[in-house]
């Protein structure tokens, strides 16, 4: 096992282990799999391997993870002990530089480590070289002062002929360089930091970014701050930025080649993008780098480091006094447009606005819901075939009638199905309710069948036609189709209708759960999530309101409705308004009760509130449904004479 790591560059070599998490899971990375946290995409995988940023991420659940959130997730850990046990999983060797000693959750792996003793031999090492550093001159001739030398703890190695530069004042790592070769060697099978790290948060405002570990001892010794990169990688830099930002500013001072140069400018583009305050400055005039410039003019190289760091902390200065201002201006935005006292005039004008509800033709349904509909999102739901479509037409149609823009939008029925519908009601109410004379829906639209109609049939039906025609050629507007009709094509048509006609529409749709999706990879219930949310947002926004139908989950169709019977989603449950669920009247629902229930004429139908955001909830309102005629009537308010209930009893075809 080789030498342990401090946990910064532990934490670094950690992250890269996702792949290899995952694929011991038997997961596949080339293609999007099941969720890990939601364990949705069963049919639909949603969730992917990003190898780039070594995260994975959940189009579902929006679930954005490394491989220290997902052990944490999955192990329920989280802090220190989360480290210590991803650093024992994956056998990372971490070396704690205040205690000298490795850090393992994982006791026995540790006992048997030799790292203890490799970070002993180092020290040793760099102690011993330390006190044989007089024997060369090499440091000296470098232009380096006998106090950096000192202080850094730089060493010879009389046996290698090589000088010695440890990494940090804890000697945690170290390089040598060979006096006969020129060579520069680094430990086996170790990562090379970050020279003098610990200098990116020390106190003195401003930090010098070098290539090379002389160079940034150079920048030391002439009275400034510095850290190397050893090369010109940026990397590593920028994600310890990421995790622990520096107050200071840092002056990108690279060797004055080509390569130095394409790095420096590469550095400080990454380093805006993180919010890091940085200068660029070239301290080392003529020379190839700043060791070279303190060696050739040490006068002159003090004086650009000086003037470097007033230059870098002048412009610090500057970056912070934009800072406040920015912050103040957001701040005075913030309270101009959120403060409760700044909205006042607004909130006023709404008081004083015309806002008027919009019956529904339904009595006892608009004195629930405060003389019916205002804006927001109302929904309705039933089970299959329970009449959710015939009741909804019949609210649009008679708030048409009262001269209200309807806009349905109809995701099954076609247009043409649409409008037979509301005449077949017209005629039912046109004759009395006399079920021998009114006409279904296929009545109305089988064309056959009229030859066979009487003259009063005949008349019946033309008379129901104008009837609806009269206002619905004013008032309502029809959009059909099948799985291509999405939220935003419902956005789209009602800002065109406000557009055109200056009226702001009352929107229905029929139903939720067959609108075009959003995302095409993601699940039933998010694409529904999703346009429950932008439906409610078109109401807010443009103050209207928008009914849709909704169907239940199938679990639910033999049981009392309720919220949790609402299909693929819960934001139907908190998103909507005025939720309200149709159901048959009695007082025990079961298959059988259902079944029966259906083949009565009419139906007993409830209309139960189940959330009401500004009024009462719980209360119901009962309907006689006659679903031959795709009529509703809310008991005891009979509009029509009551008639023979045996439907069809010696009448005409309908």
């Amino acid at each position: 096992m080789v030498k342990g790591q401090t946990r910064e560059y532990a934490k670094e070599e950690l992250k890269s282990k996702l792949e290899l998490y995952l694929q011991s899971k038997g997961i596949d990375i080339q293609k999007n799999f099941k969720c890990l946290v939601c364990d949705g995409g069963h049919r639909t995988p949603n969730m992917g391997y990003n190898k780039k940023s070594n995260r994975i991420h959940c189009f579902a659940c929006n679930a954005d993870m490394d491989i220290i959130d997902l052990i944490g997730y999955e192990t329920g850990k989280s802090g220190a002990d989360l480290f210590d046990y991803c650093y024992a999983y994956f056998n990372i060797p971490v070396y704690n530089v205040r205690t000298g000693s490795q850090v393992y959750e994982n006791a026995s792996e540790s006992n048997n480590s030799p790292l203890q003793n490799d970070y002993g031999a180092y020290k040793a090492y760099i102690e011993a070289c330390k006190a044989s550093v007089g024997q060369t001159e090499y440091f000296s001739w470098r232009g380096l002062s006998p106090e950096v030398i000192e202080a850094y703890n730089l060493g010879y190695d009389p046996a290698k002929k090589a000088v010695v530069i440890p990494y940090g004042a804890e000697n945690e790592y170290y390089i040598t360089r060979s006096l006969e070769n020129k060579s520069y060697y680094k430990l086996k099978g170790e990562q090379e930091p970050i020279f003098n790290l610990k200098a990116l948060y020390s106190p003195f405002k401003s930090v010098f970014v070098t290539e090379g570990a002389l160079d940034a001892l150079s920048v030391i010794d002439a009275g400034g701050v510095a850290i190397a990169l050893n090369g010109t990688g940026y990397g590593r830099l920028i994600n310890i930025l990421k995790a622990q930002p520096t107050d200071n500013v840092l002056i990108l001072s690279f060797d004055n080649d080509e390569a130095g140069e394409n790095a420096k400018n590469k550095l400080f583009d990454e380093l805006i993008k993180i919010n890091a305050v940085c200068v660029k400055f070239n301290i080392s005039g003529q020379y190839k780098d700043p060791n070279e410039a303190l060696m050739g003019d040490r006068d002159s190289f003090l004086q650009a480091v000086a003037d470097a760091k007033n230059q870098a902390e002048h412009h610090a200065r500057q970056v912070e006094e934009e800072r406040q201002v920015s912050l103040e201006a957001e701040k005075q935005k913030y309270i101009t447009e959120s403060s409760i006292g700044a909205y006042r005039m607004v909130f006023q004008d709404q008081i004083n606005a015309d806002v008027r509800e919009i019956p529904t033709g339904f009595l006892e349904l608009d004195k629930i819901l405060d003389d019916g509909l205002y804006d927001g999102l109302y929904i309705v739901g039933a089970i299959s075939s329970l009449g959710k479509t015939s009741f909804v037409l019949q609210v649009a149609d008679q708030i048409a009638e009262c001269g209200h823009d309807v806009l349905f939008f109809s995701l099954e029925m076609s247009k043409s199905e649409l409008i037979a519908k509301s005449i077949s009601r017209f005629t039912f109410l046109g004759c009395g309710g006399n079920t021998n004379d009114a006409k279904t829906t296929r009545g109305i639209t089988a064309g056959k069948r009229y030859a066979g109609y009487s003259q009063k049939e005949r008349e019946l039906i033309a008379g129901s036609t104008d009837k609806y025609f009269n206002f619905a050629e004013r008032y309502v507007y029809i959009s059909e189709g099948i799985g291509d009709i999405g939220v935003e094509q419902i956005k789209e048509t009602v800002q065109q209708h406000v557009k055109i006609t200056g009226n702001k529409p009352i929107i229905f749709i029929d139903y939720l759960q067959i609108l075009a999706p959003v995302d095409m990879r993601a699940s039933d219930k998010q694409n529904t999530d999703k346009a429950v949310f932008e439906l409610k947002r078109l109401s807010r926004d443009l103050k209207i309101p928008v009914v849709g139908i909704s169907s239940l989950n199938r679990e639910n169709y033999n049981s009392a409705i309720s919220m949790a019977a609402f299909k693929e989603s819960g934001a139907i449950e908190y998103s909507s308004d005025v939720l309200l669920g149709l159901q048959f009247e009695a007082a025990e629902l079961n298959a059988e009760s259902i079944h029966r229930m259906k083949r009565q004429q009419p139906r007993k139908i409830e209309l139960k509130i189940l959330k009401n955001r500004n009024g009462a909830t719980g209360d119901s309102v009962t309907f006689d449904y006659y679903p031959m005629f795709n009529y509703f009537e809310e008991t005891g308010k009979k509009s029509v004479d009551k008639f023979d209930s045996i439907v069809g009893k010696g009448g005409a075809k309908r």
